[in-house]
């Protein structure tokens, strides 16, 4: 939100016109104008669907609509792990937390900062179904998913329930890890902590995280599906 705010502000200042008085041609100068400061293509692309949102807030929907968008392409290849691959992935993970994790990860087709919002009330222990809240809407918000019973690497909704029994907290948090001074204190898990833990039992089944980045586990369950 600071992100996008600080643009808008950073556009009106250059073009120097009031919303009203803006126009498509103002919109296509500024963006040449980044491109020639040296702005990379995918910072343009941000700043320009930015921009598009911002329009649409303000009232000025046809601005949205007419406004050009710099062709974008990303550098990152969406990739999938075999089935041989991820078993290694979920065996190289510690037992308990991080396993837990991963499994849960991969069979709900989360994005990495999606894994954190997961909520214990928002499970039914009885049929695996569990609420997930959507970071990016493609429809709605919320969506509710089952974690199967059976996999090809073992009862996912079983290794999720014994993780949440042995938990002695009363914190909602599915996911919980250790902060404060030597870990006194537990604390909902961080996106940063979640995808170091990918990193980890990655490197350890001797896979490249940098060529099966976290977001293939996204991708790995919606292949399989």
């Amino acid at each position: 939100v600071r992100a996008y705010s600080r643009e808008a502000k950073e556009f009106l200042e250059h073009v120097d016109k009031s919303p009203e008085e803006l126009k498509t041609l103002d919109v296509t100068e500024y963006l040449n104008f980044l491109e020639k400061r040296g702005f990379k293509r995918t910072s343009i692309y941000r700043i320009a669907t930015g921009l598009k949102r911002f329009f649409k807030v303000i009232g000025r929907p046809d601005l949205a609509d007419s406004m050009p968008m710099p062709k974008y392409e990303s550098q990152f290849k969406p990739t999938w792990m075999p089935f041989n691959m991820l078993l290694k992935l979920f065996k190289a993970a510690d037992l308990g937390l991080k396993r837990t994790l991963l499994m849960t990860w991969y069979e709900l087709a989360l994005r990495e900062g999606e894994v954190p919002l997961l909520n214990r009330s928002w499970l039914n222990r009885e049929t695996g179904d569990i609420k997930v809240r959507r970071l990016k809407r493609k429809g709605l918000a919320e969506d509710v998913i089952s974690i199967r019973e059976e996999a090809f690497y073992g009862r996912p909704l079983d290794t999720l329930l014994e993780y949440l029994d042995s938990r002695e907290d009363k914190l909602d948090a599915m996911f919980v890890a250790r902060a404060g001074r030597l870990g006194s204190r537990l604390r909902r898990i961080s996106q940063r902590t979640v995808a170091y833990y990918y990193r980890q039992a990655a490197l350890k089944a001797g896979i490249d995280p940098d060529v099966y980045r976290p977001h293939c586990l996204r991708h790995s369950r919606l292949t399989h599906m």
